[in-house]
Parts: C-alpha cells; structure tokens; sequence
C-alpha cells in the first residue's frame, strides 16, 4: 500500500508541474474555446438531461454571449436566446461562468457567441 502512495504522490506531483510550465497562447483561437467547452460539456449535457423528463422530443436551442478576460476567466454570460425554460437556462449559464479558458498574451477581453443546440434522442 505504501507503493501505491508513493507513485501517486509522484504521478501528481508530476502533473501539477506540467500544468505550471504549459505555454501560454499569444492569442485565444477558435480551437482553445472549443476544447474548453469540450471539456465541460459534461456538466452542460447533465443539466440538459434533466430538462429531458419535462419534453423528451424537444429540439431546443440555446445562444449565449460569453466575454473572456485575458487571465482565462469568465468576465460576464448572457444568455441572448433559449428556447429551454429558464432555470435550466440558468444552471447551464451559471457552468460557463465557472469556466477556465486559459491564459494569453493579448491584452484585452473577447467577445464570444456560443450556440448551442440539442436534438431530441
């Protein structure tokens, strides 16, 4: 069991120091966004998935307006159109405000649309 510790400790030990040194983007891209909501899209579709019991047959289709600060953080979202009922709307919205886009180099926020659309099962 002590081995079992001790690798551990060394695995994250060893990914904590390859999240500190990553290389930080002269600028946001398309791709960089993409993979972030890739990598939440589960807590996203979670949320969704409930709204499923109310009307399972439902396309819905949901626009926010997302501004990312240099540091990576969400600076504001906004929900512009929704076709889901607003607490779900709301829970969704309140993932991506916890967002961590990453660090660049540009000085300055941007401004994002975001669609997102589900189809019935």
């Amino acid at each position: 069991m002590k081995h079992i510790i001790s690798i551990t400790t060394v695995c994250i030990s060893l990914l904590l120091n390859a999240c500190a040194t990553a290389p930080i983007e002269d600028v946001r891209s398309d791709a960089s966004i993409q993979a972030t909501f890739e990598r939440e899209k589960v807590k996203i579709y979670r949320i969704y998935q409930k709204s499923l019991r109310q009307a399972p047959d439902t396309e819905t289709k949901t626009l926010f307006k997302i501004t990312i600060g240099k540091e990576g953080n969400v600076v504001e979202s906004l929900v512009i159109k929704s076709t889901l009922n607003n607490q779900v709307t709301s829970d969704i919205n309140e993932v991506i405000k916890k967002m961590d886009f990453g660090k660049v180099r540009e000085d300055k926020n941007i401004l994002i649309y975001y669609p997102i659309t589900w189809y019935p099962n």
